[in-house]
């Protein structure tokens, strides 16, 4: 016990403590993004500042003598190439989650039980397609299935940028099911990417960073999500039917920047499996 303590106490609690003051900045800009009269020139500086201080603390943990992170981790280009992409997928994820009631309930006005049944499609889906693509992930190139995860996801940010101003179930539920097809497909090869990408010895800060930038993507998204909305709708503190055009026009917006934000993840995907030289996967 003594020996843990005496280790806990050599880390680099310097860097923790950078790493944290940036997050706390990042978040911070949503306040201005969001607040009734949106101040973009504050909330931009506070991003900019946040993303760079937290940017720098990894690579002051690099340079640190004991560092949380080993360098060989953020060094190794496939697996934070990996972690990139599950970072992003995470995020575009919750934007639908945030934005979604704000469609189904204020603006076309379904109850919140309709609502609900529709939105627990994604899950649905995905209890149903997870399991198959666990067994093609042992018999197939994980690059394909996370490629085409992406892939799927992107169709399902098109699919909610056209969503209709009325009620149309059909048009309203292909997207959502896309989407957790998409998801399905993507995380489970994409996790034992991450994870094959380290050695053996690292996989627990391999699960870490794997674990981090999954919460932090939700994180990002549901920042992300609500402030491209209302930062489009200036004064607009409740979303109903009377903000007709004006609503639709700024949900569309987000999920064609939710669709620009999957198609990075798919490009990052198809960089994975064309530089991949030294995996070996089933499949191969």
């Amino acid at each position: 016990m003594a020996d843990l303590k005496s280790l806990v106490k050599k880390y680099n609690w310097r860097g923790q403590l950078i790493f944290t003051v940036g997050m706390i900045i990042f978040f911070m800009s949503s306040l201005f993004f969001q607040s009734h009269k949106p101040n973009i020139i504050s909330g931009a500086i506070f991003l900019v500042i946040g993303t760079i201080v937290t940017i720098f603390s990894f690579v002051q943990d690099n340079r640190s003598k004991y560092p949380w992170v080993d360098p060989s981790v953020t060094k190794n280009k496939q697996f934070m190439g990996a972690v990139m992409t599950m970072f992003l997928v995470m995020m575009v994820n919750v934007v639908s989650n945030i934005l979604l009631p704000f469609y189904l309930q204020s603006f076309i006005g379904l109850s919140p039980l309709t609502s609900g049944l529709l939105m627990v499609l994604q899950s649905a889906t995905m209890f149903f397609v997870t399991p198959l693509v666990g067994y093609l992930a042992d018999k197939m190139n994980r690059h394909v299935l996370t490629i085409f995860g992406t892939t799927i996801l992107t169709l399902s940010q098109l699919g909610y940028a056209f969503y209709p101003s009325g009620v149309n179930y059909t048009i309203i539920i292909i997207p959502i099911i896309l989407n957790g097809i998409g998801m399905a497909t993507f995380l489970s090869p994409n996790n034992a990417l991450s994870m094959s990408y380290l050695p053996r010895e690292l996989s627990g800060i391999a699960g870490s960073m794997n674990s981090f930038f999954r919460t932090l993507g939700m994180g990002i998204g549901i920042s992300l999500g609500s402030t491209a909305l209302f930062i489009q709708m200036p004064g607009v503190e409740v979303v109903s039917s009377k903000l007709g055009q004006e609503f639709m026009g700024a949900f569309q917006n987000v999920f064609f920047l939710a669709t620009a934000l999957s198609v990075l993840g798919m490009v990052v995907s198809i960089i994975l499996y064309l530089t991949s030289k030294n995996e070996t996967e089933p499949g191969h």
